[in-house]
């Protein structure tokens, strides 16, 4: 009995944040995801009220947890952050920097080239490489900030290297 009415009450929260019609943010699936696990992991323990208690909390500590791990980027927001960076590192000067938003789910970024230079030594001897200033913001998290080292494949697409 419990352990139905903690797996509907996961299902309400998934369609709840669905209702509006727009694509669940990472949060939203995270903290579904946690919950289901949750449930089913705390049906698992013990029996009567020791496995209602178990299943609630383990849903909580799920929901939450999956909802912080969800936080990040999504796969969507990766591409058009990966897709802006390869046109900065191509088109931009040094010190010009070109920004990236999604609507859909409201995660937004920047990235600022440096100058353009060839290494004398290690595995990137000879190529022509860049310094990179990115900024990410997922739609409910924290701004991350990083500096990342960009240089040019053997197909002569830059490849971004080290954070």
């Amino acid at each position: 009995m419990v352990r139905k009415l903690a797996i509907t009450a996961a299902a309400c929260v998934a369609l709840t944040a669905c209702a509006e019609g727009n694509e669940p943010t990472g949060r939203q699936v995270g903290t579904v995801a946690g919950t289901v696990v949750g449930v089913l992991v705390g049906s698992q323990i013990g029996s009567g009220v020791t496995r209602a208690a178990a299943i609630v909390g383990l849903a909580v500590l799920g929901g939450w947890l999956g909802g912080e791990l969800g936080e990040g980027l999504s796969t969507e927001d990766k591409q058009q952050a990966g897709t802006m960076t390869q046109e900065a590192l191509a088109n931009n000067r040094a010190g010009q920097t070109s920004a990236w938003s999604n609507p859909s789910t409201g995660a937004s970024g920047q990235v600022t080239p440096g100058p353009v230079y060839q290494p004398k030594s290690g595995t990137q001897a000879g190529k022509q490489c860049r310094q990179i200033d990115v900024v990410a913001k997922p739609a409910s998290g924290d701004i991350n900030r990083g500096k990342r080292t960009a240089c040019r494949n053997a197909n002569g697409d830059w490849e971004v290297l080290s954070a």
